[in-house]
């Protein structure tokens, strides 16, 4: 029969949470729709959002690996993105953050492996469970994270790396 193997090789260590499993689904879901004439290399957002939903399914429904999404968002659009998650959609809209931030950003940014793994799936799972049940502890946690990611879009657009830093910070 016909059919195509992949295989990935990572220096990221399995399930260390930077979302790694999302930017591979991403590749993998664009290769295979150009390999068989569906895609384009180069894409619009509607192209970008619907290869980001196949690669969440490829992840969810393909893997049984809960997935809400985000991880499959951020590697589809790249840069800095605020991620809004509503009933009926998923979107992500650029945020505009001056250069010189930027830079700074990256100066003072360092990405370290603790060897502690995670399994976000499970935390989302549960997350949702509680979600529909409308537990309070976790309606006001979700309320938080939305306040706490507006507050992170406007320090971006403004330049303030270091209360970019503060927020990173906030638990």
């Amino acid at each position: 029969g016909s059919g195509v193997y992949c295989s990935v090789e990572s220096a990221v260590p399995r399930e260390s949470g930077l979302g790694t499993s999302g930017s591979i689904g991403v590749a993998l879901v664009h290769a295979l729709n150009i390999l068989t004439g569906s895609d384009v290399l180069y894409l619009d957002d509607q192209s970008k959002y619907t290869i980001a939903s196949q690669a969440n399914t490829l992840e969810n429904k393909g893997l049984s690996i809960t997935s809400g999404g985000q991880d499959q968002l951020a590697a589809m659009f790249g840069g800095f993105n605020d991620i809004a998650f509503t009933a009926e959609s998923v979107t992500a809209q650029a945020i505009t953050v001056p250069r010189d931030a930027q830079s700074e950003l990256e100066k003072r940014s360092l990405v370290v492996y603790t060897g502690r793994s995670r399994v976000s799936g499970e935390n989302l799972d549960r997350m949702m469970k509680n979600y529909s049940a409308r537990v309070s502890k976790t309606l006001a946690a979700l309320h938080g994270i939305k306040e706490l990611g507006e507050e992170m879009r406007n320090a971006l657009e403004q330049g303030k790396v270091s209360r970019v830093g503060q927020l990173l910070g906030t638990s």
